[in-house]
């Protein structure tokens, strides 16, 4: 187990709501669970402390990247101009956000799923997908496969039945969503049901309603991104592939998957889509965000989104429902983002949280 002094500029609760995640579960006993880049994390939070159920070694390959620990938001939150009352009184409640270094294409699928949805209705969408369409996941194995049980137990008491002991999946691949089969994505008849991925696994609907074929577009996108890097080589797609060896993680906001359960196709798969991020990361902002605005049902909004919370590029200012009416209210004469560069994207998550605490008021 890891803990770690946040001082302050830490809150698992203010992350977990800040509309940047959706996976993240909160256990009865209070510690978070994380599932990310192949692995279950849980995380409590107690008066500035944060304690970790991984060794320090993960944490410094993994985790410490994920949480953005090598931000110092103290002095981003100092930056903002006395004058500007608001934004200063916003990031004084929203100290402890910070902007999760997530995997890109977990996020644009999440956001491409958040679209017209409130944030409970999300979480339950990207859920039933995992289910559906992504591997089991063992809370009580770090990555390389090595027991950490003793460490989560120091972090959690679960009861009999508890969630805690349910199982978790991991978010589906590209080609492991073009896999599924659904009647939207794939133009079938409404009568066509008994050949439903969601409905097989025995859920009623997968709830994506006119989503599913741009969660579908999107897999389509980032999958012949992943065969281009492949074939750019002059090697085969992972299913034709009988035995390749996966590479060191080339982005701090991806790892490889090491556990022995990964399978050749899927070390294959991993090690071209963690290329092709590569190549995606490299791009300035003007054009990254082309590229994302070039995938089906991706519009100014999720392309924003995916930036900020998949590339990390934290100039990046997603505009939702609660931003427009701060934004209204707040600076009716029109908000300058330059001023805030390279960081608006940080303040448009304080301006987030104090939009939806005022609104409980």
């Amino acid at each position: 187990m890891v803990t770690i002094d946040t001082r302050g500029e830490l809150s698992l609760d203010k992350i977990a709501g800040s509309g940047q995640t959706f996976r993240w579960q909160k256990m009865k006993d209070g510690a978070w669970r994380i599932p990310a880049f192949h692995r279950v994390l849980y995380a409590r939070e107690d008066h500035g402390i944060l304690s970790l159920s991984c060794s320090q070694e993960e944490y410094e390959r993994i985790w410490r990247a994920y949480f953005d620990m090598d931000t110092d938001y103290a002095k981003i939150r100092e930056s903002i101009p006395e004058e500007d009352t608001y934004m200063r009184r916003a990031a004084e409640l929203g100290r402890g956000i910070r902007i999760l270094r997530q995997d890109p294409w977990e996020m644009t699928v999440t956001f491409i799923i958040s679209q017209r949805k409130n944030i409970p209705a999300i979480r339950l969408c990207v859920e039933k997908l995992c289910r559906v369409a992504g591997k089991p996941l063992c809370p009580e194995a770090g990555g390389d496969g090595s027991a950490t049980a003793s460490m989560e137990t120091k972090l959690r008491e679960p009861a009999p039945g508890d969630q805690n002991e349910e199982m978790v999946y991991d978010f589906p691949s590209p080609e492991a969503i073009l896999g599924l089969t659904c009647n939207k994505a794939l133009g079938i008849p409404e009568d066509g049901d008994t050949l439903c991925s969601f409905k097989k696994a025995g859920f009623s609907s997968c709830s994506l309603g006119y989503r599913m074929p741009y969660v579908r577009a999107a897999a389509e996108w980032m999958h012949a991104l992943a065969v281009s890097e492949q074939q750019n080589d002059g090697i085969k797609p992972p299913s034709e592939l009988s035995r390749v060896q996966a590479e060191d993680m080339p982005v701090s906001s991806m790892n490889k998957a090491e556990s022995s359960s990964v399978t050749d196709s899927d070390a294959a798969e991993e090690n071209a889509l963690r290329r092709a991020v590569n190549d995606l990361q490299q791009l300035p902002d003007d054009a990254l965000r082309e590229k994302l605005l070039g995938i089906r049902g991706v519009g100014e909004k999720v392309a924003a989104c995916i930036m900020l919370f998949g590339f990390h590029r934290t100039n990046a200012f997603p505009v939702d429902v609660w931003m427009k009416r701060a934004l209204a209210e707040h600076y009716p004469e029109g908000f300058d983002l330059a001023s805030y560069a390279p960081y608006a994207g940080i303040m448009q998550q304080y301006m987030f949280v104090e939009a939806r605490e005022s609104a409980k008021h």
